[in-house]
């Protein structure tokens, strides 16, 4: 079987497990993170100390209030390419949340701008490395839940999971790319370690090759 044949790759001569795989990428984002959630509360509320836990509350409920997020249309221009250059920063997960979200606090603002996107780094590699639902579309799932949410907004994530299941990629061609690559291909699954490893089995790289970041960036 296909997953069977990933996970018994052989790479370098040593056969590895799928948490060898896909280790833990970068350094951990929760200090950033908590700063950005800190930050934002800051000034959501203001500088009145005697206002902060009435103003507080007002901008929680307000929030909720106005769920599911007003929307203004994008295209793929406006976001393709930030994506691509903010994966070699958080990877995938923040690089389709960044650049969607990111976008949606410039043209909208509120509520988007009180959304700490850095908190959203953790799926990457498949959840924190694991090699489990891909960083991608964890990230669709952030904003179809924000933007849709109920039971639209799961239909038009199912939809984008099985589009990513069947459908040769990747299909962006950045104008500066980092490296060069040649093959796509159809994951067969959601999953990121099987999406990667058909991938650099038809590509013939290795998981750390400037080939495979630079794939998973254009994905």
């Amino acid at each position: 079987m296909e997953v069977n044949e990933v996970h018994e790759e052989k790479w370098e001569g040593k056969t590895l497990t799928r948490r060898e795989l896909f280790p833990l990428a970068g350094k951990a984002a929760v200090g950033a993170a908590g700063l950005a959630v800190i930050g934002g509360s800051a000034l959501a509320i203001g500088c009145g100390d005697e206002d902060k836990s009435a103003t507080a509350a007002t901008v929680s409920k307000s929030a909720h209030d106005v769920y599911p997020w007003p929307y203004t249309k994008l295209t793929a221009d406006e976001v393709q390419a930030v994506a691509y250059e903010n994966w070699f920063e958080k990877f995938c997960c923040y690089a389709v949340t960044s650049a969607i979200l990111g976008a949606l606090q410039e043209k909208v603002g509120y509520p988007y701008t009180s959304f700490p996107i850095d908190s959203t780094a953790w799926g990457h590699g498949g959840a924190v490395g694991w090699g489990t639902l891909c960083g991608t579309l964890t990230g669709a799932g952030y904003v179809t839940g924000l933007i849709v949410g109920g039971e639209d907004g799961e239909a038009m994530l199912n939809d984008i999971i099985n589009w990513y299941t069947v459908t040769q990629l990747p299909l962006y061609q950045p104008e500066m790319p980092k490296t060069s690559i040649t093959n796509v291909s159809a994951s067969d699954s959601p999953l990121c370690h099987i999406s990667v490893g058909k991938w650099m089995k038809k590509e013939n790289v290795k998981f750390f090759s400037d080939q495979r970041k630079d794939r998973c960036a254009r994905l």
